[in-house]
């Protein structure tokens, strides 16, 4: 994604510039986070809204992809409840947080043709925009993909239930979707011409997004567990250490062993638990617990 990326970058400057123009714009027009109305208490609150409203939603996005010449793929049906519930319960947060049970992704050729849907979501009088995710240029993800995400609800509907449209570049979404026996890069028309590219990207006989759902759902648990910053987990395991987590427990979690000494962990304790603990790693990962090993095997002063 990162090379392919690169390569957007290097062709597509002009278009780059005018996405860059028309997102600090739509930037501009919404503030704070997109929300549910309040009246959604409760996941049946917020999927009776979803589906009233999903048949509007679709004709809306079909009609601004064929005003922008791009490509619209929805979902089958509206988002799997456990994967809502999911989300809630990681991120401890209420049902009218959740805004993309109704979600697009509109494909674009070029980085022109994404900045073509921001305007037309900017001018649109239908589609109310309540809330946006740079993820092309200002913020783009760990994992190297590349997005905005606008949050929306439709004008005519009375319980202005908020929408998700992801926009997407071809190029990157080609590669998300090109299974393991072809080489990424392949034709967006050819992707186009057997099907949703999310179907192919979900195979799990193939290596497109499953994987990214994978990760994307490991991300999610660790920083449900505060171990997404890396540089904060030896600090974290030391206070669940101290509030009694067992040493079997925090790798069991997938704390290494470096991380784990330098949370103060004893080379002993390590090698007790299974792991295995060598004298460069201490020298060079934790050289405190290395001078007192040191000074336990020091040789008596004849």
């Amino acid at each position: 994604l990162k090379a392919s990326w690169a390569l957007i970058e290097h062709s597509e400057v002009r278009g780059i510039e005018q996405y860059e123009s028309e997102a600090s714009e739509i930037l501009g027009q919404v503030s704070g986070l997109a929300l549910q109305r309040p009246e959604v208490e409760s996941v049946t609150d917020l999927y009776r809204d979803a589906c009233m409203v999903r048949p509007v939603f679709k004709e809306g996005m079909v009609a601004l992809a064929k005003r922008t010449f791009t490509y619209v793929d929805f979902s089958a049906t509206v988002k799997p409840i456990l994967r809502v519930v999911e989300k809630m319960a990681l991120r401890r947060s209420a049902a009218n947080t959740i805004c993309d049970v109704n979600t697009c992704t509109i494909i674009c050729d070029t980085m022109s043709r994404v900045a073509d849907v921001v305007t037309d979501f900017s001018m649109c009088m239908e589609l109310i925009v309540v809330g946006v995710e740079e993820h092309f240029v200002s913020q783009p993800l760990t994992n190297g993909w590349r997005e905005m995400v606008i949050y929306f609800n439709v004008a005519s509907d009375p319980y202005k239930h908020v929408c998700e449209a992801r926009i997407a570049h071809a190029l990157l979404v080609t590669v998300t979707a090109a299974n393991g026996k072809e080489k990424a890069g392949g034709s967006f028309a050819s992707l186009r011409g057997h099907g949703s590219y999310r179907q192919q990207a979900l195979d799990p006989t193939k290596g497109g997004s499953s994987l990214f759902h994978r990760t994307q759902n490991a991300s999610e648990l660790l920083a449900f567990l505060d171990f997404d910053d890396v540089s904060k987990r030896p600090a974290q395991f030391a206070k669940l250490r101290s509030e009694g987590t067992s040493l079997k427990r925090l790798i069991h979690l997938g704390a290494d062993r470096y991380a784990l000494m330098q949370a103060g962990c004893a080379a002993d304790e390590l090698s007790a638990a299974g792991l295995q603990v060598i004298r460069s790693d201490m020298r060079s990962r934790s050289p405190s617990i290395f001078a007192r090993m040191a000074s336990k095997v020091a040789p008596a002063d004849n």
